[in-house]
């Protein structure tokens, strides 16, 4: 059986404060297990901050007030195993946020964690190549292909690029469209 390789619109959102980030374990579904902020699929026409303010109102249950883009990551998995094998992420950050964060049936063990102690080894690998450049207050993009065992097989990150893409409105107007 051959999967369809259409390309899954996802976003991610870290709350951030006093040089902190507020990391979660992913409790079921792709990524389970590790270290991750909030995030997930946007569901169809749904516009990426749309989808982002959902998913930190679902996965810890604040409303974000303020989300700033901070990436856009692309990633690829050969051979094609199942929907996660074409992904693009639009990255957030969020320091403005209503509510308290809480542990949901998604994302638990909330823990705020110093930009310099971050738990990369138990995060996804690609995490180490664009997450400290956002911290550092870079916008990033990046390309990642992974094998069938979900290991980084390559990897290029363009840090403050010319033709940074960050949510080029445009060209999601074009992606949604293209959906239906």
């Amino acid at each position: 059986m051959t999967v369809a390789q259409t390309t899954l619109q996802t976003t991610l959102v870290f709350l951030q404060k006093d040089g902190q980030i507020l990391l979660g374990k992913k409790q079921r579904g792709h990524g389970k297990g590790k270290w991750n902020g909030a995030g997930g699929k946007c569901k169809p026409h749904e516009w990426p901050e749309a989808a982002a303010r959902r998913e930190a109102r679902e996965e810890l249950g604040v409303a974000a007030m303020h989300l700033e883009p901070v990436a856009v990551l692309y990633f690829t998995q050969q051979p094609t195993i199942d929907e996660y094998s074409s992904i693009t992420t639009y990255v957030y950050l969020c320091r403005e946020w209503e509510g308290e964060p809480v542990n949901s049936d998604e994302l638990s063990d909330l823990t705020w964690f110093d930009i310099t102690a971050i738990p990369y080894e138990t995060m996804w690998e690609d995490d180490t190549y664009w997450l400290p450049q956002v911290l550092a207050g870079d916008k990033v993009t990046g390309n990642f292909e992974f094998d069938g065992d979900y290991r980084m097989t390559s990897h290029d990150v363009t840090i403050n690029g010319a033709d940074q893409p960050t949510l080029d409105i445009p060209a999601r107007v074009e992606e949604i469209l293209s959906e239906e």
